[in-house]
């Protein structure tokens, strides 16, 4: 069961919106509102949420951006088309969560990316990761991308399940 968890926490290791080489690559967002708060230091993407970076997209109701200030920063250097700040420091994706990357999707009611603690979790009754033809399902799944480290777990009603096939390497 380990090396299934181990191998479910690599994809999001590996290939990421926010991990890697993508870090610096351009994120594109859409829809249908934004609003964006400089002294509050967030934005809030509403309705109909496509987010592009690099392969990976996301697709949610609401997306917010959380931002750290850069302290250096003047107002002249700061960039205010997006809440004012220099870094992103956490990402919330509510109501009808998608995470499409290579050939795998993340499915949640709600996924909360802190980027200090570079730790994602996932939650909702029917949350799941899924990889060609395996899956893993539980209420809350929690990935922490430093160390690789997973865990799923499950609410009273349903256990968490998890799908793989033998015979080949796991999220081939």
């Amino acid at each position: 069961m380990r090396i299934i968890l181990l191998c479910f926490a690599s994809i999001f290791v590996c290939t990421n919106t926010y991990a890697g080489n993508q870090i610096n690559k351009q994120i594109k967002i859409s829809a249908d509102t934004l609003v964006s708060d400089v002294k509050a230091d967030y934005a809030e993407f509403r309705g109909n949420v496509t987010a592009f970076q690099g392969n990976t997209i996301l697709t949610c109701d609401c997306l917010t951006i959380k931002f750290i200030k850069n302290k250096n920063s003047t107002p002249k250097t700061q960039n205010k088309s997006l809440a004012g700040s220099d870094s992103i420091r956490e990402i919330i994706a509510e109501g009808n969560v998608y995470i499409q990357f290579d050939d795998k999707l993340a499915q949640s009611d709600l996924a909360v990316y802190d980027m200090i603690k570079n730790i994602m979790i996932l939650t909702g009754p029917n949350t799941q990761i899924i990889s060609g033809r395996d899956s893993i399902r539980g209420s809350k799944i929690i990935l922490d991308r430093s160390t690789g480290l997973t865990k799923v777990e499950s609410n009273t009603k349903k256990p968490i399940e998890v799908n793989f096939y033998p015979g080949k390497k796991i999220l081939e």
